[in-house]
């Protein structure tokens, strides 16, 4: 027996035995029972015997609240009045009194039990969902001909990716029931853009899920707290539906927290509140308030303004630093010098001799004559400074810059050399070699002979080759030793 825990009176009988134990059922236990035979002075009784049957069959037979088997069944029982009583799941139980004669077969008539049913078909799109009523698992829709008790039962449908549906159901005995549902997608899409401008930060219910534009392609279905932020503006929050099998867009309004500043001075370096902010022109956007605009261009007197910006307004401001000049004369030597090419900071300014105004500050000077070696200077210039400049050029010819290129000419000539030299001992190689396999397959002696003179005379020729390109290549480190000990020495002069 399966029994909940609790207290049972349990009768049993065989014949003329029988037992009654009081049991109290708290775990897994086995029970031994002994019969015990009636008194002498007791009358002897015989047993009667039932046939039960029912309609539907396979339905629980208790006596006196005792069971006995299911049916169909015929079973001895004690003489006497009984209390018969049939149950079966989905149906009315059967209750009766009947009376057992001594020695005698009491057949009783086919009970039928009365349906505590009713029928349901259930449907769902999309199907092969999982159907439950009263938390109890039936199967997979579809449903067909499924017995339900009658009364009030609850309804689950349940389907992964989709929103589960519940609804109360009522059917009464003998009823037909035909249910068809329609699960939603439980899923959409959800496209959040941030208006005026684009990359605002994006909180979905107070998570950061990424920046304007955003777009989520499979979010769960349901109400949203959507949020976005951006630095220098006013952010704003809203609910959002995501709707099943749909796309949300919400366009969400970002308000300006600052002003727009165009700064421009060409040339020179810009800083706003003491920061480097870019070169020449930058737009920024400044909160509202006092900011201090600067522009520096190399010696020039820096510019400086003080601004107020306005948030939403739109300001311009060109700084202009003031030039810084000194003088400069330059004069070169000897007098064979005169109308040298002068260069100022890389740009061609004139001819020796020449004055320039130029700007306060580092300078470079560099002159140039075809005849004489370049000459190069940097000088450092005070505001309002005159400074003149004699400087003596040296003749290029047989100067250490001049020998320098004669031995770079020779590195080069001897490098080249040394190449073609050893390519031609390379070429007599193989004319060599392709000799020796003539003298290797010749089929007479006189051939024989004339191919071995060959090959003889280009390996000699080939050896020859090989040896006299080591000269060259001697020369080549000797001009490279040379070029770079008179650039050691042009670099040390003016």
């Amino acid at each position: 027996y399966r029994l909940p825990k609790g207290d049972y009176t349990f009768k049993f009988f065989k014949g003329n035995r029988s037992c009654i134990k009081q049991i109290n059922v708290t775990s897994d236990a086995m029970i031994d029972v002994v019969l015990v035979q009636a008194k002498i002075d007791e009358e002897f009784k015989l047993p009667g015997i039932i046939k039960v049957t029912s309609i539907p069959d396979q339905a629980e037979i208790f006596i006196d609240n005792l069971k006995f088997g299911i049916t169909p069944l015929q079973f001895s029982i004690t003489s006497g009045n009984h209390v018969l009583k049939l149950m079966k799941e989905l149906y009315y139980s059967y209750s009766t009194n009947i009376d057992v004669e001594e020695g005698k077969v009491l057949d009783i008539p086919v009970v039928e039990l009365m349906p505590n049913f009713g029928i349901m078909n259930l449907s769902t799109d999309p199907d092969s969902c999982d159907i439950y009523i009263d938390d109890k698992y039936i199967g997979m829709a579809p449903v067909q001909e499924f017995m339900i008790e009658s009364g009030e039962h609850q309804l689950r449908i349940e389907k992964k990716e989709y929103i589960n549906i519940y609804d109360d159901i009522s059917i009464a005995d003998n009823d037909k029931l035909d249910l068809s549902f329609e699960l939603d997608y439980a899923y959409g899409k959800l496209a959040i853009k941030s208006l005026p401008e684009s990359g605002a930060t994006v909180y979905i219910d107070g998570k950061e899920v990424g920046k304007t534009p955003y777009e989520d392609t499979k979010i769960r279905v349901g109400e949203y707290g959507v949020k976005i932020a951006k630095e220098q503006w006013i952010g704003t929050e809203s609910m959002v539906d995501v709707i099943s099998n749909e796309k949300t867009t919400k366009d969400m309004i970002l308000t300006n927290n600052f002003s727009d500043l165009f700064v421009k001075s060409i040339g020179s370096e810009l800083l706003v509140d003491g920061e480097i902010v870019g070169q020449d022109s930058v737009h920024l956007r400044l909160p509202a308030g006092k900011h201090d605009l600067e522009a520096r261009k190399g010696e020039f007197l820096r510019d400086y303004q003080e601004i107020y910006s306005i948030t939403g307004k739109q300001k311009s401001v060109f700084l202009t630093p003031e030039a810084q000049y000194a003088s400069l004369s330059i004069i070169s030597t000897p007098q064979e010098t005169e109308g040298a090419d002068v260069f100022i900071n890389g740009e061609l300014n004139g001819k020796t001799p020449l004055i320039k105004k130029v700007y306060m500050g580092k300078t470079e000077i560099l002159l140039k004559h075809p005849l004489f070696n370049p000459y190069r200077t940097l000088v450092n210039l005070e505001k309002d400074e005159q400074r003149t400049l004699a400087i003596a050029l040296e003749l290029y010819k047989g100067s250490a810059r001049h020998k320098a290129a004669i031995w770079k000419r020779s590195k080069w000539i001897s490098l080249a050399s040394s190449i073609l030299i050893y390519g031609a001992g390379v070429y007599c190689n193989m004319l060599g070699d392709a000799a020796f396999d003539d003298y290797d397959a010749a089929t007479t002696t006189a051939a024989a002979t004339s191919y071995r003179d060959d090959l003889e005379t280009w390996y000699l020729r080939r050896d020859i080759s090989y040896g006299v390109s080591i000269a060259p290549v001697v020369w080549f480190f000797y001009s490279w030793i040379k070029e770079a000990g008179y650039n050691k020495q042009a670099n040390k002069q003016k």
